[in-house]
């Protein structure tokens, strides 16, 4: 039956569209000229337009459906024509023939075209369903209602009676309803179509709301969560709102799971809110408090460097957290300082050594460290001293002993000199005297 009702319907919707027809020559029968026949209608009348054919003195309408046939004729001044009293949602095939004053066809054209029905088709939609209502169709013993999209298939219903229901569909979606009246033949031509978007449906509350510090960026907070189901083709937005006191600030944006807040106090604790909406109407508020993170010492240098001790300083956090504190380090060894210290002597460095210093801001498991400082300590000056001292005695040492060397040798030559001066004399030489 439906197969039927579709293959009747095709048919009469190639034949509405049929808007000219030129019937075949035959020789000696007319000249060639055309009418370009044009077919418009209402529920009970067909109005038909023509174009003139010059030499046509009058022309002939004849009209026939299943169960009614009819004719007339016009002057050769008219170029239209409307048939009334016609039955609704039939069709009809219209002929116009232009003749001479001899009654010859010059020109003749064949259009079908249905009337209309005052179905006055309503559709009432919810967020899942269409309420379907028109006005009955004479003739008709049935309706098809049909819908898309619907699994991209087209649904059909036949009826009797003039509403339906539809139900299970999905919210913000688009529907094309279609009402086709239908007797034993098969589908009537005068099915109406209309569109509406069903209404979107309100979106329930995120899942798993988690809002936690950067680790890196104390200025900033990330949010995140699970999306709620998506009704049907709806549209959801967040809004993701942070409260600090009476202060709110919010952003909404469109198909989202994650967010990050930026711009915030460091070491503040804000509450953070996410709420859902696909129209007006926003979901229940999910809530978590979290708190920044904290900021690192600025400007970490040093002032007063001597060989064995130097004293740090740095500039405190543009917010100092409450229970935070120091942590200064180097080599193996690590302090704790209070956060009101600005500045620190480390002492019984090595002398001309080299040192690299860290500085961390610590609240609990949360810290921030401060770029390193790396220096070298001075030469000790007492050390310089004691080798100058220790190089001077040498000397001394070295010098006392080269005299004491050349007195040695001098006692020597001395002594062998007055040997060599008693030998001569025994043997009665003359020995020069000695020069130093």
């Amino acid at each position: 039956m439906i197969i039927l009702a579709l293959w009747s319907v095709l048919l009469l919707t190639a034949a509405s569209t049929l808007t000219t027809a030129q019937v075949e020559l035959q020789d000696g029968d007319y000249e060639e000229a055309f009418l370009d026949l044009s077919l418009s209608s209402t529920v009970d009348s067909i109005t038909a337009n023509w174009q003139d054919v010059s030499e046509a003195t009058n022309y002939t309408i004849s009209w026939t459906s299943q169960d009614i046939e009819g004719d007339d004729s016009v002057d050769g001044s008219r170029i239209t024509y409307q048939i009334t009293d016609l039955d609704q949602c039939t069709v009809y095939t219209v002929t116009v023939e232009a003749l001479n004053e001899t009654d010859k066809v010059l020109s003749s054209a064949t259009s079908a075209k249905a009337t209309k029905a005052p179905m006055e088709l309503s559709l009432s939609e919810g967020s899942r369903d269409i309420k379907v209502t028109w006005k009955a169709v004479m003739n008709a013993t049935s309706y098809n209602v049909s819908w898309i999209p619907e699994d991209d298939n087209r649904t059909f219903v036949v009826l009797e009676d003039t509403s339906y229901h539809i139900t299970e569909l999905l919210p913000c979606t688009t529907y094309a309803v279609t009402v086709q009246p239908m007797n034993d033949t098969g589908g009537l031509p005068c099915a109406e179509t209309k569109k509406r978007n069903t209404k979107a449906e309100d979106s329930s509350a995120v899942i798993d709301l988690m809002v936690d510090a950067d680790t890196t960026q104390s200025t900033v907070l990330h949010v995140s969560w699970t999306p709620p189901q998506k009704p049907g083709n709806c549209r959801v937005y967040y809004k993701i709102s942070w409260i600090l006191g009476n202060n709110t600030q919010s952003v909404e944006q469109r198909d989202i799971d994650h967010y990050n807040i930026t711009g915030l106090k460091p070491c503040t604790t804000y509450e953070v809110e996410v709420e859902t909406r696909t129209s007006d109407k926003y979901s229940v508020k999910s809530r978590q408090n979290a708190t920044t993170g904290i900021e690192s010492a600025t400007s970490f240098t040093y002032k007063d460097l001597k060989s064995k001790k130097v004293t740090l300083t740095w500039t405190p956090p543009s917010v100092v957290c409450s229970g935070s504190s120091y942590q200064l380090s180097y080599d193996d060894m690590v302090m704790t300082l209070h956060s009101d210290v600005q500045e620190y002597q480390v002492k019984s460095l090595k002398a001309r050594t080299s040192y690299t210093f860290n500085l961390k801001v610590i609240k609990g498991e949360s810290s921030a460290e401060s770029d390193p400082l790396t220096l070298t300590t001075k030469v000790d000056g007492a050390a310089i001293g004691i080798v100058v001292a220790v190089i001077v005695l040498v000397v001394l040492l070295l010098l006392g002993l080269a005299g004491c060397t050349r007195r040695k040798q001098l006692k020597a030559m001395r002594k062998a000199r007055s040997n060599l001066d008693k030998t001569s004399t025994n043997l009665g030489m003359v020995i020069p005297p000695e020069t130093d």
